[in-house]
């Protein structure tokens, strides 16, 4: 029978719980994203709502994929914030800003 001469030991132990808990509280805090499953759907809301405002429509693409990214990878808090900072620089009016906020609500989900 052939000999096992430091090759291969064994399959390694995993870490203990003690050492990494996935499930603990600290370790995740769950917060307010836009959910990915609605992506194309929330997408084509923006641009009803931007085709309906007088938003040019190189600023209603790059606002768009922001509030898209932002929404998505950082929080909904972030992409409302980016949102409220493009109504204060003129750049979309209030109403459409109010537009926007409401959808991201909509299409939000916690992870």
């Amino acid at each position: 029978m052939a000999r096992n001469r430091g090759r291969f030991k064994g399959r390694k132990k995993p870490n203990t719980r003690k050492d990494y808990n996935k499930y603990d509280s600290k370790a995740r805090q769950r917060t307010s994203m836009l959910s990915q499953r609605a992506i194309v759907p929330f997408k084509y809301d923006l641009k009803n709502i931007f085709s309906q405002s007088d938003t040019d429509e190189e600023t209603s693409l790059s606002i768009i994929a922001t509030v898209i990214a932002k929404g998505t990878r950082i929080s909904l808090k972030e992409a409302k914030m980016y949102v409220c900072d493009m109504e204060d620089s003129g750049s979309i009016s209030q109403r459409t800003s109010e537009d926007i906020r409401d959808l991201l609500d909509r299409y939000s989900k916690y992870r």
